[in-house]
């Protein structure tokens, strides 16, 4: 399974290539920047470079792909919720989505990007962290993280496996590391990947390799 993810200050609606399906999720803006991403189920050897169009008026962004992979001979399935940090006043940033089961063994993964509209950001967010209401998520890594344009875009992508099921509200936190009194607000977007078992078939576990190509702009 793959998540095409794209970011900017555009507020336009941006096109995926064909194959990509969307989240449902449509444009989420909060702090004057743009969050989208589309997914597909891969069927191997895919290569080449993936591009969204209609991102009129963006002068600074990222962009990236994201991969999974089933490791039982199961078929992967997803949910989206998402949610905004639009508190401006300081370089904490806190976002929560709307309440869903997480089973045992699922991967909830964290799709954020940060913009600070005065000052800078000297580095990547520090101890970005996944969370859940209702269920127990343990070992949150973040895959990959970086600032662009010319550092005032944090990008990061965060995922967290599902050790004890329950029902509740993910949320995504992190410290944006400020250069000169920037500020950490924004959109996530929030996929709860689920690997459900052929019949007669016993045990549900998912890993993850989260490879592929991020860019910026």
């Amino acid at each position: 399974m793959a998540f095409l993810v794209v970011g900017s200050n555009s507020t336009a609606a941006g096109s995926a290539p064909a194959g990509w399906l969307p989240t449902g999720l449509g444009v989420l803006t909060a702090n004057s920047i743009s969050l989208q991403a589309w997914w597909r189920i891969c069927v191997g050897g895919e290569s080449g470079t993936q591009s969204v169009t209609g991102l009129t008026s963006g002068t600074k962004g990222a962009a990236w792909v994201q991969v999974y992979r089933p490791v039982m001979g199961g078929t992967l399935d997803v949910t989206f919720t998402s949610g905004l940090d639009t508190d401006t006043t300081s370089a904490a940033y806190s976002a929560s989505g709307s309440s869903w089961a997480a089973l045992l063994d699922d991967r909830i993964v964290a799709f954020d990007l940060s913009n600070t509209t005065v000052g800078t950001y000297s580095g990547s967010a520090s101890v970005p962290t996944v969370t859940h209401a209702g269920a127990t998520v343990t070992g949150s890594t973040s895959r990959f993280t970086g600032v662009t344009g010319t550092s005032t875009v944090n990008y990061n992508s965060t995922d967290a496996a599902v050790s004890a099921s329950g029902t509740g509200a993910p949320t995504f936190t992190a410290t944006m590391t400020t250069a000169t009194s920037a500020h950490g607000a924004g959109p996530t977007i929030f996929a709860r990947i689920t690997e459900t078992m052929p019949p007669k078939a016993f045990g549900r576990t998912l890993t993850r390799t989260a490879v592929g190509r991020a860019g910026n702009y």
